[in-house]
């Protein structure tokens, strides 16, 4: 073995204990990177399951309150008890739809069914504000339409007024 070959194969392991370390460095930036994503989630998530926990409380803390409340400001009972089904309705499906965000759970599953989880979730509340967006739309396009009718029909009654103003000189 030549003296160029002893340097070739000198090199070769020092580039190969190169490559062991940076693979090395790489994993432990992917944990980090990962063990980062994971804290970030679990704020995040343990934010959302807070909120709703005290949401929650409130509207369950309303129910009974309301109930209370509905003979003294004269509501009706077929009022008040719509309103508190309806409340109900909403303190499940609050507890129903966030019962799948434990943070303990998330920390220990795989993050893409984390992310499939949360883009549930994501997808859940995103529809409902669609439908709101929609639905608010659509009532300032109705307001629209009764604003622009009105327009015409006070425009066409002008009209009207003004014939028959001109009749009436016309004729004395």
């Amino acid at each position: 073995m030549g003296m160029e070959e002893y340097i070739d194969t000198i090199e070769l392991k020092q580039m190969k204990e190169q490559i062991a370390i940076l693979n090395s460095k790489l994993d432990a930036e992917v944990v980090v990177n990962e063990k980062l994503l994971r804290k970030v989630i679990k704020n995040k998530v343990s934010g959302m399951n807070r909120y709703v926990g005290i949401m929650n409380s409130l509207a369950l803390l309303l129910i009974p309150f309301f109930v209370w409340s509905c003979p003294y400001l004269g509501i009706s009972w077929w009022f008040c008890s719509v309103f508190c089904l309806f409340l109900f309705i909403a303190v499940m499906h609050g507890y129903f739809t966030h019962k799948r965000l434990r943070t303990n759970d998330l920390m220990s599953e795989d993050l893409l069914v984390v992310a499939r989880k949360l883009m549930e979730i994501k997808s859940l509340y995103l529809v409902s504000i669609k439908k709101k967006l929609a639905n608010t739309q659509l009532k300032s396009e109705i307001r629209e339409d009764l604003s622009l009718t009105k327009e015409k029909v006070s425009n066409m009654l002008m009209k009207l007024l003004d014939v028959k103003l001109v009749r009436l000189v016309r004729n004395n």
